[in-house]
C-alpha cells in the first residue's frame, strides 16, 4: 500500500525516539540507580565493618598487657614458687615458671630477678639461658622494677581486686628488635603462711613478642586476615592499621585487611545482577517488540480503512469523497496563486457493449488498464478520480492555457 510506505518509515523513527530509547533509557537509569545503591551500601557496610575490627584490635591491645599479667598470676602467686625460689630447685623453676609460660601462654623470655634485682633464671628462644642474658633488656625494665619495688615496700595495693591479684607493672617496648609486651608481676604466697619482706619479694619480669605468636593468635582467634606488624604505616590496597605504642609514641603498626562483607556479598550477587539486568532489560526490548508491532498493525490497519473510505477498490484511484476533498482544497488555493485549474470529465463509449460481450471481469479490467493509463499521463500535483461506473474526473494543476487541457484531452 503507498500510505502504509510512506507513514512505515517515520513511524519507526518515531517510534524509536520517542518510544523505544526512552523507555530503554529509563530501564538503564534504574539499573544504574541500583547499581549505584548498592555500591554505596556496600561501601558503607565494609566501613562499618572496618571500623568495627579496628575497635576490636583497639580493645585486644588495651587488654594485652593485663592479659599477659594474668598468664603470669598463675604461677606467681603460688607458695611452691616461692619455696622453689628460696630452695633453687632449677628443675622446677623450668618447668613450671620458664617452659611452660613459653608453651602454654607464648611468652618469649622469661626472667626471675632476686631481692637485689639480679638474675637467677632466664628462659628465651625456647630453652633456659644465661641468666647473664637479662642485661640486653636491663635497660628497658629497670624502671618498672623501681616502680614495682617502691610500690610494694608501701604496701601499695591499688588496682588488686578479685580479678588482678598483685600489683604489677608493665608497658610496650622494642626487645631484641620485636615489639613486646613486658610485665614484672612479683612472686608472692598465695596462702599468706609464708613470709615476705615487702620490697624484697622475688620478681618475675614476662616479655612477649608482638610480631611472633601473637600475630597467629590475632588471624586465627579474631580472624584478621593477614595480620602482620610493621614499623611503619605504610598500607597496601585494602589494609588497615592501629598504632602499638610506647611511653614515648608509636614504636610500630598492626596491619591486616579488614574483612569486607559487603564486597563479599555484591561479588556474590553480580552473577545474579547482572542476570537479573539482563532478563529485565531483554523482557523490555521483547515488549517493546511486540507494542511496535502491534502499533505497526493498527496503522496499516487505520491505513488500509483509510483507503478504502477515500479510494475505489476496483482502481484504486480516489473515490468521489475523496475527489471532493481535493477539489475543494485546490478551489481554496487559487485566490492566493496565479494557478490556473482544469477539471476533465470522462466516461467510456460503449462500456455496457463490453460487459454485455465480453462479461464483467473484462470490463473491469478495461477499467484498471484505462485508469492506469491516465495515471500515466497525469502528474502527481494532479488527481484522477473515478466517481463510479465508467466516470472518471481529472483536476489539471498548474494549466498553462486551453490549449494544454486540449493536448490532455486529445491523447
Amino acid at each position: 500500500m503507498k500510505l502504509l510506505r510512506h507513514f512505515a518509515e517515520p513511524t519507526r523513527r518515531l517510534f524509536l525516539m520517542r518510544t523505544a530509547l526512552p523507555v530503554i533509557g529509563v530501564t538503564l537509569l534504574i539499573a544504574a540507580a541500583a547499581t549505584g545503591l548498592l555500591l554505596w551500601s556496600t561501601i558503607q557496610t565494609d566501613s562499618v565493618a572496618a571500623a568495627r575490627q579496628k575497635s576490636l584490635v583497639g580493645l585486644i591491645m588495651s587488654k594485652l598487657e593485663s592479659a599477659v599479667a594474668h598468664d603470669q598470676e598463675s604461677v606467681t602467686v603460688w607458695d611452691d614458687a616461692v619455696n622453689a625460689l628460696r630452695g633453687g630447685d632449677a628443675k622446677w623453676l623450668d618447668t613450671n615458671l620458664g617452659s611452660w609460660m613459653h608453651t602454654y601462654f607464648g611468652h618469649d623470655q622469661v626472667y626471675i630477678l632476686d631481692a637485689n634485682d639480679a638474675p637467677v633464671y632466664a628462659f628465651t628462644d625456647g630453652a633456659t639461658a644465661d641468666p647473664g642474658s637479662y642485661r640486653a633488656i636491663h635497660a628497658t625494665t629497670a624502671p618498672l622494677v623501681q616502680t614495682l619495688r617502691a610500690r610494694l615496700k608501701r604496701g601499695d595495693t591499688e588496682g588488686v581486686t578479685e580479678q588482678v591479684l598483685t600489683i604489677g607493672a608493665s608497658e610496650m617496648a622494642v626487645i631484641a628488635g620485636h615489639p613486646a609486651v613486658v610485665s614484672i608481676k612479683p612472686v608472692v604466697s598465695d596462702s599468706g603462711h609464708i613470709a615476705q619482706v615487702p620490697g624484697q619479694e622475688f620478681l618475675h619480669v614476662a616479655v612477649r613478642y608482638l610480631d611472633g605468636s601473637f600475630l597467629t593468635a590475632l588471624r586465627q582467634d579474631y580472624l584478621l586476615d593477614g595480620a602482620r606488624f610493621s614499623w611503619h604505616d605504610k598500607l597496601a590496597s585494602g589494609e588497615a592499621s592501629y598504632p602499638v605504642v610506647d611511653r614515648s609514641g608509636p614504636i610500630g603498626f598492626f596491619v591486616w585487611r579488614p574483612y569486607r562483607p559487603g564486597a563479599f556479598v555484591l561479588f556474590q550477587l553480580v552473577p545474579v545482577l547482572v542476570t537479573v539486568f539482563g532478563l529485565v532489560l531483554a523482557g523490555v526490548i521483547t515488549a517493546l517488540i511486540g507494542f511496535r508491532k502491534r502499533t505497526l498493525k493498527l496503522i496499516e490497519t487505520e491505513d488500509r480503512i483509510y483507503h478504502l473510505a477515500h479510494n475505489d477498490l476496483l482502481t484504486a484511484l480516489p473515490n468521489r469523497g475523496q475527489f471532493n476533498e481535493r477539489l475543494a482544497d485546490a478551489l481554496a488555493r487559487l485566490p492566493s496563486t496565479d494557478e490556473q485549474l482544469a477539471i476533465l470529465y470522462l466516461d467510456l463509449d460503449r462500456f455496457k457493449q463490453v460487459n454485455d460481450s465480453f462479461g464483467h471481469p473484462a470490463g473491469d479490467e478495461l477499467l484498471r488498464e484505462f485508469a492506469d493509463r491516465l495515471r500515466r499521463l497525469t502528474t502527481d500535483a494532479d488527481t484522477v478520480a473515478r466517481l463510479g461506473g465508467d466516470e472518471f474526473i481529472i483536476i489539471r494543476r498548474s494549466v498553462g492555457g486551453e490549449n494544454d487541457v486540449k493536448a490532455l484531452a486529445s491523447i
